[in-house]
């Protein structure tokens, strides 16, 4: 589980978050079926700038498989 937000301090709108510091997901790590950082919000214009909260939870199981076969 990772949960991560971003708020601007000083009361400035949050249009004035630099991208290097937003959440960007996708990937391997985050949004499986989405290329690394593709899985971020999109302006209208349809460019990607980055999302302000970001949650995250992997659960996986493990099951051993055997298979006999009789001829």
């Amino acid at each position: 589980f990772r949960h991560g937000f971003l708020w601007a301090l000083g009361g400035s709108p949050a249009d004035e978050i630099p991208l290097a510091k937003r959440y960007f997901p996708g990937g391997e790590g985050t949004v499986r079926g989405f290329r690394e950082g593709r899985a971020s919000p999109r302006g209208s214009d349809g460019t990607t700038i980055g999302a302000e909260v970001s949650t995250v939870v992997n659960v996986e199981f493990e099951h051993l498989f055997v298979c006999i076969f009789e001829y």
